[in-house]
């Protein structure tokens, strides 16, 4: 992906994401390519290490979604969400 792109789609700003970045870089989780279609632009991409971590992290997020659901139906469940994306969405106006 695009650095810039991860950017746009997160809510951290370009010099934290950059340093972020960076630190992930050091710990040989991701590597940087220039990209072939725009040499000023860096394409960001997981290396074995860093796909292992976000594997773990991932399977931690799903299991702390399911305990912090535990109890809910469905339905109560997709409105909580429909409600934190609402919430999300005014802190960002």
């Amino acid at each position: 992906m695009l650095q810039r792109d991860i950017v746009r789609s997160s809510a951290i700003k370009q010099p934290a994401m950059v340093a972020l970045l960076d630190k992930l870089d050091a710990m040989e989780l991701i590597f940087r390519t220039p990209s072939e279609s725009d040499r000023r632009a860096a394409m960001v991409h997981l290396t074995v290490k860093g796909s292992e971590a976000a594997a773990i992290g991932r399977s931690a997020l799903i299991e702390t979604n399911r305990q912090g659901l535990e109890g809910f139906s469905e339905d109560e469940a997709n409105l909580m969400i429909t409600l934190f994306q609402r919430l999300i969405a005014n802190f960002e106006k």
